[in-house]
């Protein structure tokens, strides 16, 4: 499940070895002058069990000029 502010997305069901990609788009904005970070956590409840449970997030760092 993806949730994104209050709306939550289900992907497909993936068996062992499978892998999914995809994309997301979010219009965001706002943002004050000044270094900010972007995160985004996949499977944030951890509901699927994982070999690796810690490689779920990805955070993108940035600054507005």
């Amino acid at each position: 499940m993806i949730r994104y502010k209050d709306v939550a997305f289900t992907l497909m069901i993936l068996v062992v070895g499978w892998i999914a990609v995809g994309a997301a788009y979010a219009e965001i904005g706002g943002f004050s002058l000044g270094t900010h970070t972007i995160k985004m956590v996949i499977e944030a409840d951890h509901d699927v069990a994982e070999s690796n449970e810690k490689n779920d997030e990805y955070s993108y760092i940035f600054t507005v000029r």
